[in-house]
């Protein structure tokens, strides 16, 4: 790995990884690299434009779905055909997928804007080669099944209102692509207008583990992952975790769509589970038919480290 960047691998503060140390027992490592440029758009002949990047290596060798050495193209889609002008939405995480193989997984791949009516969907799609065409995958495998499952429970599934993807795989080195449509209610009586869509390619990497039971998040009884409340209501939901390894560490964190505003999250610490209490109580602005995203998520102490995502849609 080149020098410079950012360490983002999905390990404790305690380990290693390879690219703070290539002599490390854990052989993989996620480096992030931001760049940024100005682009001026002339809006008054064209409306709608088409951003690209096309990589000048080919994709990681290992990558056991496809053939090595394939280029890359990865593009996203700017209107500015209407008033409400694109707010450039953002990740609640950074993808980074390094998970243990022949456990039961849920992440989210969600993003968010500061407007409070935008809503996005999520869509699978397949990556791009260097020429802009979609790559050819290997026999078994397709941009919609990127992952071999380990056993029938636990069969990989994708959210597209949430963003939501669950899989058990067996030891697999596979790329994912997911389109993320940025739409937006510009008032309670229009309907949704376009405003672009980004996609994000990621490499998922499944990889043999020592034994370790992942972290399951889970909603208390009476209450559901899809919630419909009025303005000026209060609504709160407790969650706990459970993890069936007694030496596990669990960090609880939450994040939302950028623009629950007063929305608040707090720990309940007990002798045997970790937990939280989510509350929010929303104005009479946040109606709207499109829901609401909060995620929480629960990671452990392991290497890698083990992450469970539950999302909650709320509907005002």
């Amino acid at each position: 790995l080149s020098s410079g960047g950012s360490d983002i691998t999905n390990i404790p503060s305690w380990s290693c990884d390879y690219c703070s140390n290539n002599s490390c027992s854990f052989r993989y490592g996620i480096n992030q690299y931001s760049f940024t440029v100005l682009v001026i758009f002339n809006t008054t002949s064209c409306c709608n434009y088409t951003l690209q990047y096309v990589g000048s290596g080919g994709r990681d060798s290992a990558l056991t779905s496809i053939n090595p050495g394939s280029s890359m193209t990865v593009q996203s889609h700017v209107s500015f055909c209407n008033t409400h002008y694109p707010v450039s939405p953002f990740l609640f995480k950074p993808p980074v997928f390094i998970n243990c193989a022949n456990s039961c997984m849920q992440h989210n791949i969600s993003s968010g804007a500061s407007e409070i009516r935008d809503s996005f969907i999520y869509k699978l799609v397949s990556p791009l080669d260097g020429s802009g065409a979609p790559i050819s995958y290997k026999s078994g495998y397709s941009y919609a099944q990127p992952l071999k499952n380990s056993g029938t429970s636990c069969p990989f599934q994708f959210d597209t209102m949430t963003g939501d993807l669950s899989f058990n795989a067996v030891k697999d080195n596979s790329p994912i692509a997911v389109k993320m449509e940025h739409w937006a209610q510009v008032s309670t009586t229009t309907g949704m207008v376009y405003l672009g869509d980004i996609t994000i390619e990621m490499d998922m990497s499944i990889v043999t583990c020592p034994s370790n039971s992942p972290t399951v998040i889970s909603l208390f009884i009476g209450k559901s992952d899809t919630v419909h409340i009025c303005p000026g209501m209060q609504y709160c939901t407790k969650v706990q975790t459970t993890d069936n390894d007694a030496g596990d560490t669990i960090k609880l964190t939450w994040s939302n769509n950028g623009n629950l505003s007063g929305a608040t999250f707090s720990a309940i610490i007990s002798s045997i589970k970790l937990g939280g209490q989510f509350c929010w109580s929303p104005q009479a602005r946040y109606v709207s038919t499109n829901p609401y995203l909060m995620v929480i998520t629960a990671t452990d102490n392991h290497v890698p480290k083990n992450s469970y995502d539950n999302t909650i849609c709320i509907y005002v």
